[in-house]
């Protein structure tokens, strides 16, 4: 399953799976790797796509998007946000990376000069 971010193509509004964070009036698309649509979409979309995968298989995609799934991936930012006994995180409203702390949360990593996250 491919996920679409930044997206306008209304004509596909059946493989909408919710709104952009970033703009709300764009929608992000799911489609199947082998729909016919992927160029138009990947034309209409214009902030970019994340490669999923449906690991049990059962039910398809159409499946994992009613019930859920979990998504794992990597910030850019992990590796320092670890190395200093941070744990990574997002949050969703700033639609930024954040460095959980044992003293608070901080935008990159732990310790006196990475700014706090507020």
């Amino acid at each position: 399953m491919l996920l679409f971010y930044g997206c306008d193509a209304t004509s596909l509004h059946e493989h909408r799976v919710g709104c952009y964070a970033v703009n709300e009036t764009s929608s992000v698309l799911a489609l199947d790797k082998r729909d016919t649509n992927i160029s138009f979409v990947a034309q209409n979309c214009r902030d970019g796509f994340v490669d999923t995968v449906v690991e049990d298989g059962i039910g398809g995609v159409e499946e994992a998007l009613r019930k859920g799934f979990l998504l794992t991936w990597t910030a850019s930012s992990c590796t320092v946000c670890s190395s200093t006994g941070g744990r990574c995180g997002f949050d969703p409203d700033l639609y930024t990376f954040m460095c959980y702390c044992p003293d608070r949360a901080h935008s990159a990593k732990c310790g006196a000069d990475d700014p706090p996250y507020d």
